[in-house]
C-alpha cells in the first residue's frame, strides 16, 4: 500500500525539502539526505546546463526518480526479510575483497580513508555491501531468471520495423562551399570565386585541395569531407543534384539558400535493407531489456502492495 504526501506537492512546486523523512518502507526509512546522495552529481551537471524554473523542475524530476529507486531498493530488502534469507558472510567477505582489489588496488589503508572521507565506519560499509549482494540475488531471481525470448522474437520484430532496418541511398560527399555575402556586390564577388573554384577543378586541380583553399564551410580543413550522408539528410536542391552526379564528377554550381556550393560524389551505396544477420544481436539486446523492464516493474509493482510504504 502507498500512502502520497508533501512529496509530490513539493515536485509540483519544483521545491526539495531540505531534510528529514523522504519515505519509509515498512519500518525501514529513506531521509531526504540519502536521496539527495543519489541526486548531486547530476545536479552538479543540471546547474551547468540551465537555472530558474527549469532547473528547479529538473531537480525536482531528478529527486523523485531518486527516491522512487530507494523505495523498490527498500521494497527488495523488505521481501527478502519476509522470506528469511541469508547471505552466507563467506559471499560478504569474498565480496568486500573483491571490491579492495578492483578499487583500491588491494590496499586496505587507502580503502579505510575512503571510508573516512566518506564518514562511513567499516560496518556499515559491509552492511551496504551486504544489501547490495540481497538485491542481486533477489532481482536474479524474481527477474532475470525469468526472461526468455522465443527464438524467432528477432526475427518477428526485425519483419515488423521495417522502415527501422531500411538504409537510406547515401553518398560519400566533398563539398565546397561559399557564403553570398549581404549584399549584390558583394553575392557577385562570391559567385564569381566559386565559379573560379569549379574552372579549376575542372582543369585538374585536386578538389581537396581547391576545398581547402576556397571554401567557407565548416568542412574546408578536411577537404570539404562530408564523409556517407543520407541523401534525405542534405537540403532538397543539394539532394536533388547528389542523386544525378556520377561517382568521381563534380556538380555545376548549386545556389541554394545564402551559399554556392560544389559536390563531388566519390561513392555512392543504393537504399536497402540492412541484413537480419547484421542487427540480430542488437535487436536480441532490445527485447531483453525491454523484457527485463516489463518483469522488474510488475514485480515492484506487487511489493508495493504487499509491503507499506508511505511518501512524505
Amino acid at each position: 500500500m502507498t500512502l502520497s504526501g508533501a512529496s509530490a506537492a513539493s515536485a509540483q512546486r519544483g521545491s526539495i525539502p531540505i531534510e528529514g523523512y523522504s519515505a519509509k518502507v515498512n519500518d525501514r526509512v529513506i531521509m531526504v539526505s540519502d536521496v539527495m546522495a543519489l541526486v548531486r552529481p547530476l545536479e552538479e551537471q543540471l546547474r551547468l546546463k540551465m537555472d530558474g524554473d527549469e532547473l528547479r523542475e529538473k531537480l525536482s524530476e531528478s529527486f523523485d526518480m531518486a527516491l522512487n529507486s530507494l523505495i523498490e531498493r527498500a521494497l527488495i530488502l523488505e521481501e527478502f526479510s519476509t522470506k528469511e534469507g541469508e547471505i552466507p558472510d563467506k559471499a560478504i567477505d569474498d565480496h568486500m575483497n573483491q571490491i579492495i582489489a578492483e578499487r583500491f588496488g588491494n590496499d586496505r589503508s587507502k580503502m579505510l580513508k575512503a571510508l573516512q572521507e566518506e564518514h562511513m565506519s567499516f560496518e556499515d560499509w559491509r552492511e551496504q555491501v551486504k544489501d547490495q549482494l540481497i538485491i542481486g540475488v533477489m532481482r536474479r531471481e524474481s527477474v532475470y531468471n525469468k526472461v526468455s525470448l522465443s527464438p524467432n522474437a528477432a526475427r518477428e520484430k526485425y519483419n515488423q520495423d521495417i522502415t527501422t532496418y531500411t538504409k537510406q541511398a547515401e553518398v560519400k560527399l566533398r563539398m565546397i562551399t561559399v557564403g553570398k555575402g549581404t549584399s549584390p556586390e558583394e553575392a557577385a564577388e562570391k559567385e564569381a570565386k566559386i565559379k573560379d573554384a569549379r574552372g579549376r577543378v575542372t582543369f585538374g586541380d585536386n578538389f581537396i585541395a581547391v576545398a581547402k583553399d576556397v571554401s567557407e564551410g565548416s568542412k574546408s580543413k578536411k577537404g570539404g569531407d562530408w564523409g556517407w550522408i543520407g541523401l534525405n539528410d542534405l537540403r532538397p536542391e543539394l539532394s536533388e543534384i547528389a542523386r544525378k552526379i556520377p561517382v568521381g564528377h563534380v556538380s555545376e554550381i548549386i545556389s541554394a539558400g545564402d551559399n554556392f556550393y560544389l559536390l563531388l560524389v566519390e561513392e555512392r551505396r543504393d537504399e536497402g535493407r540492412v541484413p537480419f544477420k547484421d542487427v540480430r544481436e542488437e535487436l536480441e539486446q532490445e527485447l531483453r531489456r525491454n523484457e527485463t523492464n516489463r518483469i522488474y516493474n510488475e514485480w515492484t509493482a506487487r511489493l508495493r502492495e504487499k509491503h507499506f510504504v508511505q511518501v512524505y
